[in-house]
Formats: structure tokens, C-alpha cells, sequence
């Protein structure tokens, strides 16, 4: 039997009986699935912690790894609310939560949970949003274990400072063309990407993301 307590982020939430909701949680810990009893009733103490896009402090109570582990307490520390001013960012926030859910179903790491929270303060505030998705794709196929071939093209060789390329989806690699649209300057902000954290990439002098989304999103998908 454990009470543990730590912050979280809620992924999806369910009903279930007359007043309850099953849980999925991201949190330091790692991923929870949990029951919050009676948190649809009115004067529950635990609705305003289990908010969606909300960033919370809450204490689990595990009994044993064969049961559901129980939400006792909740209490909102940060709440996106910019957010919901904006249907773009709130359908982006949304996919933020979709992809975490998936990919922690698989694989466990406190990076999760910092990757989510980071992406989702920097999407309430004036952090371009082409931005904070090109970082979250490609740091979330990192955590997950996937990483991009960012040092070799698709013959094998190093990548040229003087040298364009393109982009080859199915290699996860650059591939070298005359034509080509991507230069040394795009290859080092993808490293940097994945070398920093949102808040140092979001200082960049760099305005094209739209492009590398691109790559992002063709890695992210396959």
C-alpha cells in the first residue's frame, strides 16, 4: 500500500458509473492510470484539479499493482487557459496529448511528462506554434527511441556544409540534390532541437520552421 504524490498533466478522461472517471496520467513518475471517485458531483474537491490542458499536484493512492490506483487529491497549479482562446492551438494541444498517450502506452520516461508541459506553456504564451509542434514531433520520437539520422545522408556518407539536400521520408535521411531545399543551417537547428529545450530553441534566429515540420511530421507518422 503507497501514497505517492507528484504533479501531472491529464491525458484522457472517462466516466464511468454515476459520478466517477478513470484517469490517464502523465507525471514525473510516468504514466497512471487512476480513479477519481465522485468527481462529477458538484462540490467535488477534485474536479478542478483534473482539468484538461492543467497543470496539477495530486497524491495516488496505490494499494496493490492488481487494482486501479485511486486519485485522492488534486490541486491545480497552472491552467493553459490561452489556450481555449484559439481553436488552432487548442486542436494542436490536443494532438500533444493524443501522441503522449500513445507512445507512453509502450515506453516509460519522466521526459514524457516534461516534453507535454513544456510544449504546452510555450503554446499558451507567444511561442510560435510551427515552432513548439517541429520541437515536440521531433523530441517525442527521441524519448520514444527513434531517433533521425541527422549526420549521414542516404548513401552514408557525412553531411557537406556545401552541400543541399532533400529530404527521403522512407530512409529517415537526407539525400543529396542540386535542387535540393535543405542546407547545413536547417540540419543544424534540427540537431539543436534535439540537443536543447524549448525555452533556449525558442530563442533561435531562425524563422523557418514550416519547413522542418515537414521532416518532423513525414518521421512522426511513418
Amino acid at each position: 500500500m503507497q501514497d505517492f504524490r507528484t504533479k501531472s498533466l491529464v491525458l484522457r478522461r472517462t466516466n464511468f458509473g454515476e459520478a466517477d472517471r478513470i484517469l490517464t496520467l502523465i507525471t514525473k513518475l510516468g504514466r497512471i492510470e487512476c480513479l477519481a471517485k465522485g468527481v462529477r458531483k458538484e462540490k467535488s474537491k477534485l474536479a478542478g484539479g483534473i482539468e484538461l490542458f492543467t497543470l496539477s499536484d495530486v497524491v495516488i493512492h496505490q494499494k496493490d499493482e492488481s487494482r486501479l490506483a485511486i486519485l485522492t487529491s488534486a490541486r491545480a497549479e497552472k491552467f493553459y487557459s490561452n489556450l481555449l482562446k484559439d481553436l488552432d492551438k487548442i486542436n494542436l494541444a490536443s494532438f500533444f496529448l493524443k501522441m503522449t498517450d500513445k507512445r507512453t502506452r509502450d515506453v516509460s520516461s519522466p521526459d514524457f511528462f516534461d516534453l507535454l508541459n513544456s510544449s504546452l506553456a510555450h503554446l499558451n504564451s507567444n511561442t510560435d506554434p510551427t515552432l513548439i509542434e517541429t520541437f515536440f514531433r521531433l523530441n517525442l520520437l527521441k524519448i520514444s527511441g527513434e531517433n533521425l539520422n541527422l549526420y549521414f545522408d542516404t548513401s552514408g556518407e557525412k553531411l557537406k556544409i556545401d552541400q543541399t539536400y532533400t529530404w527521403n521520408a522512407l530512409a529517415s535521411a537526407f539525400e543529396p540534390s542540386v535542387s535540393g531545399n535543405f542546407t547545413a543551417t536547417d540540419i543544424k537547428v534540427l540537431r539543436f532541437l534535439l540537443s536543447s529545450d524549448l525555452t533556449t530553441s525558442a530563442r533561435l534566429k531562425y524563422s523557418d520552421y514550416n519547413k522542418l515540420l515537414i521532416i518532423a511530421k513525414s518521421a512522426s507518422e511513418l
